[in-house]
């Protein structure tokens, strides 16, 4: 029933593409929501990669090409924006090449695992191509985000999507409300294999798209629509807590905190009310914030008697706080040291062989079979040292001060607010969650950070020469100025 109705709705973004591509286009992005299910096929016809999103992609580009579009985007990028991409490109491309001259380092790891090291044609696919396809919807965003109602429809695309997750992990988690399951390990053990996504990573965009839902409502004109609003945020807010990530949670409570400073700082008065109505609703939220944090519940490593080290003065098992991951960055730290400026090339956790050098006896099977550093930004410094990293950095501290500033702005009209506010929500969010688990290099959970970018920056021209017609609340007899003419100002 379920590849039925994904055939059905193929078929009807695909000619709805060649009507009209940005349409297509963000009728695609919501697969991205069932993508990773084990229900959903790898690759039709035995061919690997050709699965529903793919297949639309390759259409909606196809009718991209075909279809001239008179209103084809016209704008100036902030040109510091501009050259920090063109340089985030570069040392991507850098990184990969190197990834390619030294892949026989990579048979060390491989051949631990009792696994054949990728071919050259393996590392290209999976490390070139199926990263680059994940910034095709945020390149053709830009191009064809050019009024109001094309804005607004992709908003409402990325919410969409947020909100079908959230169903799906509110779906998963039941038990936890009903049963008294253990949230964090129902989480470990069913998001990932079901929805298809590591809870970190659902957290995350969780995170973002909860506050994407309170940044539109400036744009609503009905009671329905706002409803709409709260009941994505209503959603998105307990399927976070459903994650038992903590570092959504911190995600979470950071980007609230940050909007509610910059412009609702009416809201401020909501938050203890709020985090009662979370734990009460969701216990095990709690339990899984202060594990660690007594001897009831240190991990197997300290009850043995402290192995590792890890318990602190004051009685707290870090290993068990930081889920085995101190143990692990001690020994990427080293890797980091031995090439600090450029690094060891993408996978460079792979190619340095980390998880070997551990000790498995102390740290446990499940921290040596690790494949990543589980933090973005510890993976970049090895894949890439200081100077990507310093790049990196810099690109999204650029678009989050600009963001800021016109979310901040009295003269913002409403639909510039859910702009701004969206691009902050799910990049703050984004960042956070990257403290535990992901990559900077494109990938597939980033795509909405990236399409949420893709808006802002297409935005300029667009809400300087058109009024918002989508909000009860917009002054006809003027017109908002240019995005980052608001934020110079």
């Amino acid at each position: 029933m379920r590849l039925a109705f994904l055939s059905c709705f193929l078929m009807l973004s695909i000619f709805v593409s060649f009507r009209d591509w940005y349409k297509g286009l963000c009728l695609a992005i919501p697969i991205l929501a069932v993508l990773e299910r084990r229900d959903i096929p790898r690759g039709l016809f035995d061919i690997d990669g050709l699965n529903p999103y793919n297949i639309l992609l390759v259409f909606i580009l196809i009718a991209f090409v075909l279809q001239k579009d008179s209103r084809a985007a016209s704008f100036t990028i902030n040109p510091n924006i501009k050259k920090l991409m063109a340089l985030y490109f570069v040392l991507f491309l850098t990184a990969f090449i190197r990834l390619l001259l030294d892949r026989e380092d990579l048979q060390n790891f491989y051949y631990a695992k009792n696994m054949a090291a990728p071919s050259l044609i393996d590392l290209t696919k999976d490390e070139f191509i199926n990263r680059i396809k994940w910034v095709i919807p945020a390149f053709l965003i830009v191009q064809g985000c050019n009024t109001p109602e094309r804005i607004k429809l992709c908003l409402h695309s990325l919410l969409a999507t947020g909100v079908l997750i959230a169903l799906q992990v509110i779906s998963r988690m039941l038990p936890t409300l009903i049963d008294g399951d253990d949230l964090g390990d129902r989480a470990l053990r069913v998001l990932d294999q079901t929805i298809g996504y590591h809870r970190t990573d659902l957290s995350g965009v969780l995170a973002g798209f909860a506050w994407v839902s309170i940044a539109l409502l400036s744009t609503a004109q009905s009671k329905l629509s706002k409803s709409g609003y709260l009941f994505a945020f209503a959603a998105c807010t307990l399927a976070l807590f459903l994650t038992g990530s903590r570092a959504g949670y911190g995600a979470w409570v950071l980007c609230g905190t940050l909007l509610i400073i910059i412009r609702w700082r009416q809201l401020i008065l909501l938050g203890p009310p709020l985090a009662f109505l979370v734990i009460l609703l969701v216990p095990g939220v709690l339990d899984r914030m202060t594990v660690g944090f007594s001897e009831e519940t240190y991990s197997n490593q300290a009850l043995k008697g402290d192995e590792l080290g890890t318990v602190d003065e004051d009685g707290r098992d870090l290993y068990q706080i930081t889920s085995g991951r101190i143990v692990l960055w001690e020994v990427v730290f080293k890797e980091i040291r031995a090439a600090p400026i450029f690094g060891h090339g993408i996978l460079g956790f792979r190619s340095r062989a980390i998880n070997l050098q551990l000790n498995e006896q102390k740290a446990g099977a499940a921290i040596s079979n690790v494949g990543h550093s589980h933090s973005a930004y510890l993976d970049l410094l090895v894949d890439a040292g200081y100077f990507a990293f310093a790049i990196v950095f810099l690109f999204y501290a650029l678009v989050l001060l600009q963001a800021c500033k016109i979310f901040a702005s009295k003269d913002s009209q409403p639909l510039q607010i859910a702009v701004s506010g969206s691009v902050i929500g799910l990049v703050v969010c984004q960042l956070v969650a990257y403290t535990a688990q992901g990559t900077f290099w494109p990938h597939q959970i980033a795509t909405f950070m990236y399409c949420s970018i893709a808006i802002f920056l297409s935005s300029t021209e667009t809400l300087s020469n058109t009024s918002d017609s989508f909000s009860e609340h917009s002054n006809t007899e003027s017109q908002p100025r240019p995005l980052w003419t608001q934020a110079k100002a």
